[in-house]
């Protein structure tokens, strides 16, 4: 009997984030695109693989958009370092914004115009704390 998409897909999901938290510098761009396939593949959502920065698009559904904010922090809680290359830090500082800043910001008491460093390090410490 084969697994359910939707496990299997989340199963992806997590190899491709285990993946992004502990590749090392020079690896990230590609697990960093995998990561936005297995996304994007789960929410049926094409996916053009000469954008990598497709996961970070404001054209995106918001459920994407969140859901793929929720992985990144995640990730981050296992590696400070994870998206620490090329724009893609502000990139996801950018998402964030979008996604948290009505709910999650609110509570961790931080606004768009937070440093990135520091907004990314109170999502990750509220992340560990629920």
């Amino acid at each position: 009997m084969t697994e359910p998409r939707p496990n299997k897909a989340l199963a992806e999901i997590e190899a491709a984030a285990e993946r992004l938290a502990t590749t090392q510098p020079g690896g990230q761009s590609e697990a960093l695109e995998q990561l936005a396939r297995t996304i994007l593949e789960h929410h049926d959502h094409a996916y053009d693989s000469t954008e990598t920065s497709a996961l970070f698009s404001r054209q995106l559904p918001m459920e994407i958009q969140r859901f793929a904010a929720v992985w990144l922090v995640r990730i981050l809680t296992k590696s400070s370092m994870a998206l620490h290359f090329g724009n893609t830090e502000g990139l996801a500082g950018s998402l964030f914004d979008r996604v948290f800043q009505h709910d999650v910001y609110k509570e961790i008491d931080i606004e768009p115009r937070t440093q990135t460093y520091q907004k990314l390090q109170a999502l990750t410490d509220h992340l560990q704390s629920i």
